[in-house]
């Protein structure tokens, strides 16, 4: 990852106070908004939109409901007015987006993903819990005209096949949104799905998606010194592992816990970092599967074996191995 443009930074202000010298209000980009309100730990779930109101600051800020519930909007006011219940989001060399720097987008791994700006400094998260990728290919083409990414670390599907999208209209979307990132000059990190045990009903779904995207980067790979699309195989690593418990959030079994976050940041890191004169195109287990050539193929690396899960007790045995080859306000505000 090569070091590009200048470190920015966030805070949230004071209640009823202007930003601190030094730093600016965030004015005028929702996806500045998103960055700061994931690099001071919160998740976007806490966003609730756009407004038009001038009894509120101006920008991005939180309002505090109560002393332990707040929320963040987008106060699109010309003017806007500081007020008693809310805090300003303030930054450094955040607006505009700098540009040239790695992007996190997606759902909820990804928003839920709080050392990412820690792994990959610079960079930018913008994931937003529960977005599907019909929700992606809409958002994407701003976020692009705005940041102007050398990478963007997507994760999104899983949603949408759990609303029964099928997997052909999944990958569609996903394929849409690799299409324009491409188009943009910048390059998409896959991480794919999970065996997550509170879902095995979508597994059979998740593997299938999974095997179009892989199929789709080696496609994409053939004649081209810099592979436009790479997979991380998530689905048959967390399988080679037994799949245990702890990879999970205890309370759902379907988040990542600190465990599965820890593998995440790993092997993005590691694929982010790749130099090898012909590039990976899938990876898994930080290991690469299978790298481009020029001559029109992509050469397999290493196979891709599923091992059936071990059945110890801090293992999860009904994990699916992968199934392809590894080739109360006054006002309330407006939510968009």
């Amino acid at each position: 990852m090569g070091e590009v443009g200048v470190q920015w930074n966030a805070l949230v202000g004071e209640l009823g106070m202007a930003c601190p010298d030094g730093t600016m209000p965030i004015v005028s980009s929702t996806w500045a908004c998103l960055a700061a309100l994931h690099y001071i730990g919160k998740d976007a779930g806490l966003y609730l939109g756009t407004e038009n109101d001038p009894t509120f600051p101006k920008g991005c800020y939180e309002f505090a409901f109560t002393e332990n519930l707040a929320f963040v909007f987008m106060n699109e006011h010309e003017t806007g007015a500081l007020q008693s219940q809310s805090r300003s989001f303030c930054h450094q060399n955040l607006e505009p987006l700098p540009p040239g720097e790695v992007v996190f987008l997606g759902d909820s791994d990804i928003d839920f993903w709080t050392t990412s700006t820690d792994i990959v400094p610079k960079s930018l998260n913008v994931g937003i819990g529960g977005h599907l990728c019909s929700e992606v290919l809409q958002d994407v083409d701003s976020l692009l005209e705005e940041a102007k990414p050398s990478t963007v670390v997507l994760v999104c599907g899983r949603y949408d096949l759990a609303q029964n999208t099928t997997v052909a209209d999944t990958f569609d979307l996903f394929s849409g949104i690799v299409e324009k990132i491409n188009d943009a000059g910048s390059h998409v990190l896959y991480l794919g799905t999970k065996p997550e045990p509170a879902n095995q009903d979508l597994h059979e779904l998740y593997q299938d998606y999974d095997k179009l995207v892989n199929d789709h980067a080696i496609s994409l790979a053939e004649d081209v010194a810099d592979p436009p699309l790479t997979f991380i195989d998530v689905y048959s690593a967390f399988v080679d592992l037994g799949n245990p418990f702890d990879l999970y959030q205890a309370s759902d079994q379907e988040s990542l816990a600190l465990y599965g976050y820890e593998l995440w940041s790993n092997w993005t890191v590691a694929a982010l970092d790749d130099n090898d004169e012909v590039p990976c195109v899938v990876w898994k287990s930080g290991e690469c599967v299978v790298r481009s050539t020029f001559s029109g193929t992509a050469s397999p690396i290493a196979a891709t074996a599923t091992a059936e899960p071990s059945t110890s007790p801090s293992e999860n045995p009904a994990a699916s191995p992968s199934s392809f080859p590894s080739l109360n306000r006054t006002q309330s505000p407006s939510v968009n």
